[in-house]
């Protein structure tokens, strides 16, 4: 995939820090010298649409271009995205607090916004003493506390301190068996999935797992995720991190 109005926005929008970093990183771990890895980089953005966290976790810098060219890269999914979607309504999924209101009668848990009104997110604490607190306009998990209402007065004032817009979120109650594997996040499964004619086609699906005490089993936030069997729904290997760690 040579989309190089993708390769563009990624150059405008690039952490060149984190991208350093990266570079400082692969030069210890292959001997290479970080020169021929930015232009190795460069042409997998190219050809491939991945990005610089991609070539790491896909480790291509050990790959052919043959086997290089069969991932799914960042760039590549988000060409998927665009053919397979009606863009006109993904502002309901890139906004939380839109997601919120559409799907109100799917999600299966109360929730305040910190923009209602006082007595509304009053309310809300008084009948939760935990909840959680999650950032309207974050991604990947990042920002979310997990919260307890000792004093409601108290509490709201915390809660508005806080920097951004966000959300209070009833604690859901996961089955035992899942909590026994990790208790203190909400475990979930990642299906993905392509919808053509009417037709529901499930393209994979992993078990997503929290990790380190975090409260969210997000990949970005160091949760971990494991191959799951769509026909059986059975776990079917070892989960990974996005450091490559085995458990």
């Amino acid at each position: 995939m040579k989309d190089i109005g993708y390769v563009l926005r990624r150059l405008l929008d690039m952490n060149y820090k984190a991208l350093f970093e990266k570079l400082n990183s692969l030069h210890k771990k292959t001997g290479r010298s970080r020169l021929a890895l930015l232009l190795d980089m460069q042409k997998c953005a190219v050809n491939y649409g991945a990005g610089y966290m991609d070539y790491d976790l896909f480790e291509m810098y050990n790959l052919t271009d043959e086997q290089r060219d069969t991932y799914i890269t960042r760039g590549r999914n988000n060409a998927l995205i665009k053919k397979y979607n009606d863009l006109t309504y993904a502002h309901f999924f890139d906004n939380k607090d839109e997601f919120y209101e559409h799907f109100s009668d799917c999600l299966n848990r109360s929730w305040v916004p910190l923009s209602a009104p006082k007595e509304q997110v009053m309310e809300f604490l008084a009948s939760h003493r935990e909840f959680i607190a999650k950032p309207l306009d974050g991604s990947c998990g990042r920002g979310i506390e997990k919260l307890r209402t000792e004093d409601p007065e108290k509490t709201y004032d915390r809660v508005m301190a806080l920097e951004g817009r966000y959300a209070l979120e009833e604690v859901l109650q996961q089955h035992e068996s899942v909590s026994a594997i990790y208790p203190d996040a909400i475990n979930t499964v990642r299906i993905v999935t392509i919808f053509k004619d009417g037709v529901t086609h499930i393209i994979c699906a992993y078990f997503r797992i929290g990790n380190g005490g975090r409260h969210v089993d997000n990949f970005n936030s160091g949760g971990m995720a494991a191959p799951v069997d769509e026909q059986t729904g059975f776990v079917l290997d070892r989960a990974i991190d996005k450091q490559k760690n085995l458990y």
